[in-house]
């Protein structure tokens, strides 16, 4: 049994303990509040690790509190204290000792994992399959089909250990069976007489092989000799043609050039040097257009200093158009202050002050006097043949009488008290809007102060603004007169950018003349080039042929190499291969037989293994229902059922119950809500009892997850009155309110 937890820097748990009694213990809390921390460090106190940790998804360095650089777990269970100890970026460590603290093992991790083992009699394995439900776990064993039910209670019994091996063994087993009949092939299809006559066919095709090769290796070197000879000779005519055809090609260019010379170019005179002319007309274009660029200065600056002027003008404007609004705002605020006298508004609104004191002094009286009627008739309501003043006897027709006295009253002190509080919320009114009044006539001198000071500076600003629009119609002036001074000016730059595009005119016919000459002298150059040169079409023709045939002969015996070299590898692949044939021919034989006899050796073993997995599973089931017959009789308190059993059929598995007549019936489809969740949690119980006999325990994560109220409910009632005999704790960790009153010990976790 877990007696304690103590938890120091685990994940979000400073220094946590946790004292576990025995029967159902319940751990609540929200999302976030550490419950399954908690879960993960039972589960790393008894093995060192847990599922997200060996897949890796966290670290152990994550498990030490932030800003903290170790953490400790101890675990109380049975006689024994197991301390577990991290260390960021440092090995764990472990031990266990006894109440008295002397050290049983460690602080090798994997000694007190085996001593865990040993002691208590229980691995993680067990553990996670047959004490630990997850979260929608408890109840899947009816929630889904009878074989799939078969492969849960497979894996609980870890019988799929035996499956996975036998199937292991039977694809071995067809691989052995391949690999046979591949042999036996082989082996069947091998003539060892034809292979020894093909391999001498074979050497003896290889000698004449080789006598060919010798001959065109022979041949190669002088075809290749005569190839190149007869290419540079082919080469140097080629360049002679190349050479000729080019100067015939530029000698028709230049008579097409020649051929579009215009007569009118030999009037261009050649002593003109057009490059001064222009450099003249330049110069004089270069003075107009910093002369017009100067202008352009003084405008930009004449604009900028307006563009200035404009914005004070702007600004000026803007202000004293402020200005008369605020006078004009001043004089409509204070319009009704100016109408009243200030003395007048004075008494009068003292004279209000002094009415309303004596109205809320009528009110509360009246409210005193309606409070007291009202006492009144409550009493002679209930008072019964005596009077409440005087201990007289009143008949009914007098009390009926003072009743209606009082309520007569009650309704003229009512009416009363209502009239009061009308000309009172008047006169109230009346008076704060008198008192509104008072105080802007306050407001209105300290304003009327500012108002005269914002008239004088208004004079000011004024006269400001008509000096700057003097200013700016001067710059406008200017501005105009400067308008007309780049105007003549640009007309002088137009009619000099005509003259210099004449003389570049001029310029570019007398380059042509140039040009139109330099072709004529080349004209002549290149007749007399093509006259030195020989050349022979026919000659060049004549060693074309002769290059192609020695070129064809050469290629054809280089393939013929090739070839019969390709040829030659080939035969001695085969001679290879041959006598690789003719050697293993007996291997493989006994190669058959050895792999003939593994074969027949897994072929029992496949049998064997499933004769133990089926005796295993049937061993297993019967302990199972022995303890399920026990068990039920304690969790069941009614007589509609007197068994539980899992019934193996046809390969699935059956939850059934027994009915008091005899007859077996399925839980599935069959049983209420609340035997189905009995059926359930003593099967539960049946399995840790039989694969962890000693460690009494169950863990159930979220069991209500996904359950109704009436499911709950259930739940609550197995946990409280059922099954506290049959196991000696319960640890239930939930986010579910409704079990929090329903345990042996509660411990609430809050955020």
């Amino acid at each position: 049994m877990i007696k304690k937890l103590i938890l120091k820097n685990w994940k979000k748990h400073k220094n946590f303990t946790i004292d576990f009694s025995k029967g159902v213990n319940i751990i609540v809390g929200e999302m976030g509040t550490g419950k399954s921390s908690i879960l993960q460090a039972i589960n790393y106190c008894l093995f060192g690790s847990f599922n997200d940790l060996k897949s890796r998804e966290i670290k152990t360095d994550d498990l030490i509190s932030r800003n903290e650089s170790e953490a400790e777990l101890v675990l109380y269970i049975d006689d024994y204290i197991i301390h577990r100890f991290i260390k960021r970026g440092k090995t764990s460590e472990s031990k266990i000792t006894d109440d008295t603290g002397n050290e049983l093992a460690g602080p090798s991790t994997v000694e007190v994992n085996k001593f865990i083992e040993e002691k208590l009699k229980i691995s993680e394995d067990v553990f996670l399959r047959a004490i630990y439900s997850s979260q929608n776990d408890i109840d899947k064993i009816i929630r889904v089909t009878p074989n799939q039910r078969k492969k849960i209670l497979d894996e609980l019994m870890n019988l799929n250990e035996f499956e996975i091996v036998r199937k292991n063994s039977v694809t071995l087993i067809n691989k052995l069976n391949l690999e046979i009949q591949t042999n036996k092939k082989i082996y069947e299809e091998t003539n060892i007489e034809e292979l020894k006559y093909k391999l001498n066919e074979t050497i003896n095709e290889n000698g004449k092989i080789n006598s060919k090769i010798n001959e065109i290796k022979n041949k190669i070197p002088n075809l290749e000799k005569k190839y190149k000879d007869i290419e540079k000779l082919l080469e140097e005519k080629s360049q002679i043609k190349y050479k000729y055809n080019s100067l015939k090609e530029n000698l028709n260019q230049l008579k097409i050039k020649l051929s579009k010379k215009d007569k009118s170019l030999d009037n261009i005179p050649s002593n003109v040097n057009y490059d001064i002319e222009i450099e003249k007309i330049d110069n004089y274009v270069m003075d107009i257009k910093n002369n017009i660029k100067d202008i352009r200065k003084i405008n930009e600056k004449l604009n900028e200093e307006k563009l200035i002027h404009e914005k004070n003008i702007s600004k000026f404007s803007l202000i004293i158009s402020d200005h008369n609004k605020k006078i004009i705002e001043f004089n409509n605020k204070y319009k009704e202050v100016n109408e009243r006298d200030i003395y007048k508004l004075n008494q009068e609104y003292e004279s209000l002050k002094n009415i309303i004191s004596d109205m809320k002094l009528k009110f509360d009286n009246s409210k005193i006097k309606l409070r007291a009627l009202r006492e009144s008739l409550d009493k002679l309501n209930s008072m019964d043949t005596k009077c409440y003043v005087c201990d007289n006897l009143i008949d009914d027709l007098n009390k009926s009488n003072l009743i209606s006295k009082r309520k007569s009253e009650i309704a003229i002190t009512l009416m009363k008290q209502n009239e009061i509080s009308e000309n009172l919320n008047d006169n109230q009114i009346k008076n704060e809007k008198l008192k509104i009044l008072i105080d802007l006539d306050e407001d209105y001198q300290k304003e009327n102060i500012i108002i005269h000071e914002i008239k004088d500076k208004q004079i000011s600003f004024e006269n400001e603004l008509l000096n700057l629009e003097s200013i700016n119609q001067k710059i406008d002036g200017d501005l105009i007169s400067n308008k007309d001074k780049l105007k003549q000016l640009e007309l002088k730059l137009d009619h000099k950018n005509y003259e210099i595009k004449e003389l570049y005119k001029l310029k570019d016919l007398l380059n042509r003349k140039n040009e139109f000459e330099k072709y004529e002298n080349e004209y002549s150059d290149i007749i007399k080039q093509i006259n030195l040169i020989k050349f022979d079409e026919n000659q060049l023709n004549d060693i074309k042929k002769t290059f192609n045939i020695v070129s064809n002969d050469l290629t054809e015996s280089k393939y013929l190499l090739n070839e019969i070299q390709n040829k030659l590898i080939l035969n001695k692949e085969k001679i290879d291969l041959f006598q690789k044939s003719i050697s293993n021919y007996a291997e493989i034989n006994n190669r058959i037989i050895s792999l003939q006899k593994k074969m027949d050796f897994l072929t029992k073993l496949k049998n064997k293994l499933f004769e133990s997995q089926e005796l295993l599973r049937d061993d297993l089931i019967l302990a199972v229902n022995e303890e399920l017959s026990n068990i039920w009789l304690d969790l069941y308190p009614y007589d509609n059922f007197t068994n539980l059993r899992i019934t193996p059929i046809n390969n699935d598995y059956f939850l059934q119950l027994k009915e008091f007549k005899g007859d077996w019936k399925n839980v599935v489809g069959y049983a209420s809500g609340g035997e189905k969740m009995l059926s359930c949690i003593g099967t539960k119980i049946a399995f840790s009892k039989i694969l962890s006999p000693s460690f009494g325990l169950i863990v159930l994560d979220e069991p209500t997850h996904n359950l109704d109220s009436n499911a709950v409910n259930n739940f609550i009632n197995i946990m409280n009155n059922n099954i506290k005999s049959q196991i000696n704790q319960i640890i239930i960790v939930t986010h579910d309110s409704r079990l929090s009153e329903s345990g042996d010990k509660v411990i609430k976790l809050l955020n």
